[in-house]
C-alpha cells in the first residue's frame, strides 16, 4: 500500500518548527531596539559623569544634549577655564532610531528638540545646577530612564 499522504505526527513536527522560527524572527527586532536603548542611555550617562568630574576641576563645564527627528543626538561640550579660549567638543551618540525626552519635575515628559537641553554642574559640590530630573530614552515598549539627583549630581539609569 502506498502512503501519499502526511501523518499527523509530522504534521505537528512542521508546525512547532514553523513557531520557533516566527518566534525568533519577531523577538528579534525587539531585542534590537533594546539594545539601541541601552547603548543610547549609557553613552548619555557616560557623558554626564565625564561633564561632572570635568566640573570639579574646571572653571566651567557646560553639557548641551539635542536631537533631531530621525538623527542621532548631538553632544556639545563647552570647557572654559580661566585665561584660555573656550573649548567645544561635539559628537553624536548611537541610537538615531531611539526618542529622547526630557522632564524638570520628574513627571511631565517633554520630547528633546533641535534646541537641546543644558545640562551643568556645580564646580565645588558637583551638585546638578540645571532643573532637569530625568532624560528617557525610549524606542517602541523599550525604554531607559537617567534620573539626576539635584543635591549630589549623581547620575543614575532605571
Amino acid at each position: 500500500m502506498k502512503n501519499r499522504g502526511f501523518s499527523i505526527i509530522e504534521m505537528i513536527v512542521i508546525i512547532a518548527v514553523m513557531g520557533i522560527f516566527l518566534g525568533i524572527i519577531t523577538a528579534s527586532p525587539m531585542l534590537m531596539d533594546g539594545n539601541r536603548v541601552k547603548a543610547c542611555a549609557d553613552e548619555i550617562v557616560s557623558v554626564m559623569e565625564k561633564v561632572r568630574m570635568a566640573t570639579l576641576g574646571k572653571d566651567e563645564v557646560k553639557l548641551k544634549l539635542s536631537k533631531e527627528p530621525e538623527k542621532p543626538a548631538k553632544v556639545l561640550i563647552t570647557t572654559k577655564v580661566a585665561g584660555r579660549a573656550p573649548e567645544e567638543e561635539t559628537f553624536n551618540l548611537s541610537g538615531e532610531k531611539v526618542d529622547i525626552y526630557y522632564s524638570k519635575d520628574g513627571v511631565n515628559e517633554i520630547i528633546l528638540g533641535a534646541d537641546g537641553i543644558e545640562i551643568e554642574f556645580n564646580r565645588s559640590s558637583g551638585a546638578l545646577v540645571s532643573d532637569i530630573r530625568t532624560i528617557t530614552v525610549r524606542k517602541g515598549t523599550r525604554s531607559r530612564v537617567i534620573r539626576i539627583y539635584k543635591e549630589t549630581g549623581k547620575v543614575v539609569t532605571e
